[in-house]
């Protein structure tokens, strides 16, 4: 199984996904480490495109079925921001595919965005990058997880309850 992990920049989902990962022992990808320079600097200058998007999906979809090949579960975070990414993936992966949208409330998540140290996605693009790429309306089966508060404990039992309906142990 993959498990992607998804939803605007700044909630949490690499967060909530790592914390996943190490709950269960499984591999953790973060997928803005298959950005190329050029996608980065396309991604500040507002100039990504659902094209190249797809690219980089397709790029780490690759890469999650060579790992399939001796992993039985992997995690993954990502925005993951339009219906053709989301349905590009769940025709790709099939049933071998579990969508995770972590949502957070608007003033955590801009204020998680703004503290943020050293990453390349700021603050200030976040307005115009909602408005370029996300669509609200998702269009493939998927579970929500609210990361809303620092209550790790909360947010360890949300993920253990999503280990007991997935992994079989």
């Amino acid at each position: 199984m993959i498990f992607w992990f998804f939803g605007f920049p700044g909630v949490g989902k690499d967060y909530c996904a790592n914390l996943f990962a190490e709950l269960n022992n499984i591999p953790y990808f973060d997928a803005d480490n298959f950005l190329t320079d050029k996608e980065r600097s396309l991604l500040k200058t507002g100039q990504f495109t659902k094209e190249n998007r797809l690219i980089k999906l397709r790029r780490i979809a690759t890469y999650l079925e060579e790992q399939l090949k001796t992993t039985p579960h992997l995690v993954i975070g990502d925005s993951l921001p339009d219906n053709a990414s989301r349905k590009m993936l769940a025709d790709r992966f099939l049933e071998r595919i579990v969508f995770i949208h972590v949502i957070a409330p608007t003033n955590i998540h801009h204020k998680r965005i703004s503290e943020r140290k050293n990453h390349f996605f700021t603050a200030d693009l976040l307005t115009d990058w909602v408005k370029k790429h996300w669509e609200e309306s998702i269009e493939i089966p998927h579970i929500s997880l609210n990361n809303d508060s620092k209550d790790s404990k909360k947010l360890i039992s949300k993920l253990k309850t999503l280990t007991n309906q997935y992994i079989k142990v």
